[in-house]
C-alpha cells in the first residue's frame, strides 16, 4: 500500500507539474500573438499614412521614431527601396528568396509575419501600400527585435528552460542551471508538436510541452521540472515518500 501511495504520490505531482506548463505556454502563446496583431495594426496605420507625394525616407524616419521597430522600408513596384535609416545597404537584389517571396505576396495584398537568422533572430513584418485609387503601389517592411517578445514570455513562464525552436535551431528565451543539460536531451529527441510528457534529465524527471508560437516555422519548446516549477508541494511530496519508506523498513525489521 505504501509503494502504491508513493507512485500515486509521484504520479500527480507530476500531473499538477504538466498542467501549469501548459497554461504558462498557453500564456505566453497568447502574449505573443497579440504582441504580432498590435504590430501588424501599427504598421497598417503607417501604410494607409504613407503618402507617395511626400519625402518618403522623411516619412520613414518618423515612423520608426514613433515604434519599437529597428527598421522600416518602403518597396515600390519597381523594387526601389526607401529606407527609415539614412545610410542603410538594404537591397532588393540583396534579399533572401523567401524575402522575396514574401514581398512578391504583399504586392498581391497578402499581409504577413516571419522569422529572419543573422547574428540574432529578428521578426520582419510585411503589409501592402495602397494608392489613391486603392490600388497597391508596393510594400511596407519593418524589422523587430524578439526583445518586447522574450520580456512577454519570460513574465509568463516559473523558470525552467523556455526555447523557440524550428526544431533545428533553438533560441534560448529563459535558461536555468540545467540548460545544457536540457538543450542536450532535447536536441536528441525527435521533437514535434505532439511531444508533451516527461523526460528524463540528469536522473530527475522534468515536463516537457510543444506548442506553436503563432508565427510560421517557429514553436516554443518549454521544459521544467516539479522541484521548480512547485517546490513546497515537491518538498511535501519527498518527505512524505521518506517517512513511508521509513515506516515500511521499521515494519519489516520488526517483521
Amino acid at each position: 500500500m505504501a509503494f502504491l501511495f508513493i507512485n500515486h504520490a509521484d504520479d500527480s505531482l507530476n500531473k499538477a507539474t504538466y498542467t501549469t506548463m501548459d497554461q504558462e505556454i498557453d500564456l505566453c502563446v497568447q502574449r505573443v500573438s497579440s504582441k504580432k496583431n498590435t504590430d501588424l495594426v501599427l504598421l497598417n496605420t503607417f501604410a494607409r499614412n504613407l503618402n507617395k507625394e511626400t519625402d518618403l525616407d522623411s516619412s520613414l524616419f518618423e515612423m520608426k521614431k514613433e515604434s519599437d521597430f529597428s527598421s522600416i522600408q518602403f518597396i515600390d513596384m519597381n523594387h526601389n527601396v526607401y529606407s527609415s535609416k539614412k545610410d542603410s545597404k538594404f537591397s532588393y537584389n540583396n534579399l533572401s528568396d523567401e524575402y522575396k517571396d514574401k514581398i512578391k505576396n504583399g504586392f498581391l495584398g497578402e499581409q504577413s509575419t516571419f522569422k529572419q537568422k543573422n547574428k540574432n533572430y529578428k521578426l520582419t513584418y510585411i503589409v501592402p501600400v495602397y494608392g489613391n485609387e486603392n490600388q497597391i503601389v508596393g510594400v511596407l517592411c519593418a524589422d523587430s527585435s524578439l526583445k518586447p517578445y522574450t520580456d512577454l514570455m519570460r513574465k509568463s513562464i516559473s523558470g525552467g528552460n523556455l526555447y523557440i525552436t524550428d526544431f533545428k535551431d533553438f533560441y534560448g528565451i529563459q535558461k536555468n542551471l540545467e540548460s545544457n543539460e536540457v538543450l542536450a536531451v532535447i536536441k536528441n529527441m525527435n521533437l514535434s508538436e505532439n511531444v508533451n510528457g516527461l523526460i528524463g534529465v540528469k536522473g530527475q524527471e522534468h515536463g516537457i510541452v510543444v506548442k506553436k508560437i503563432g508565427i510560421q516555422g517557429w514553436y516554443l519548446c518549454y521544459v521544467n521540472s516539479a522541484k521548480s516549477l512547485n517546490y513546497s508541494m515537491y518538498v511535501m511530496s519527498r518527505t512524505t515518500n521518506y517517512v513511508l519508506m521509513l515506516f515500511v523498513i521499521v515494519v519489516i525489521l520488526l517483521l
